[in-house]
């Protein structure tokens, strides 16, 4: 939602420029395998929390913050961050609007016509501006500990990805299970045996990813 009180997940979109090229191969995995991926045009900007990440839909080198609500909530001349000028489309369902969004501490503050200035403004006037999407059904359990920004759905504007889904992950898994497991995603979701083999730690720092380890880690936090 593009709301006050928010995180400020948002993308700012160009609907004239949108489009999908054709997937390019790229060789970016565990032990130097390929993929396809198809990198979209459009998609100007995605920001999350509060800090620009993607800009046509190329990592800006920058990662995401964690919000700080006492920032947030106190009242500044000079805030974060302002998108002016957009189209909302706020998530709710309701019409969009035209209305500039100001961003403190990692969340939204303000929606309509901000006066205050900010640190960093953006003009998003004739591009729709959206909440960040997210992936409601993704296998990245095995991508997140090789790469951190998952590509391809956060070049999509994707902010937020479920994972876990299918009744099948990676985590709990007791040793003498690996072997299994791995053949079961080989076949069940197309994953290459050889990726996962170099990909996977397999670990918590020292501890194995067992059930009586993860509950022992749990419990000493």
């Amino acid at each position: 939602m593009i709301a006050a009180g928010y995180k400020a997940d948002i993308n700012l979109i160009d609907m004239e420029a949108l489009a999908l090229p054709p997937p390019v191969l790229v060789q970016d995995l565990p032990a130097q395998r390929s993929r396809l991926l198809r990198t979209p045009r459009g998609i100007r900007l995605t920001i999350k929390p509060g800090t620009v990440t993607f800009e046509d839909a190329q990592w800006t080198g920058k990662n995401s913050r964690p919000t700080d609500t006492r920032r947030a909530r106190q009242s500044r001349t000079m805030i974060d961050l302002i998108v002016r000028g957009g189209l909302i489309y706020d998530g709710s369902g309701k019409e969009p609007y035209d209305a500039d969004v100001a961003v403190e501490g990692g969340r939204i503050t303000a929606i309509g016509q901000v006066q205050a200035r900010a640190r960093e403004e953006i003009d998003a006037r004739d591009h729709i501006v959206t909440p960040g999407f997210i992936d409601i059904h993704s296998h990245y359990d095995g991508h997140v500990t090789w790469e951190n920004r998952l590509s391809p759905s956060s070049m999509h504007g994707v902010t937020t990805v479920v994972m876990g889904n299918c009744g099948v992950g990676y985590a709990p898994c007791r040793r003498t299970d690996r072997r299994q497991l791995i053949e079961l995603m080989e076949g069940v979701e197309d994953l290459p045996e050889l990726v996962m083999s170099a990909g996977l730690p397999w670990a918590v720092g020292a501890r194995d990813m067992s059930i009586a380890n993860m509950v022992k880690a749990k419990s000493e936090r």
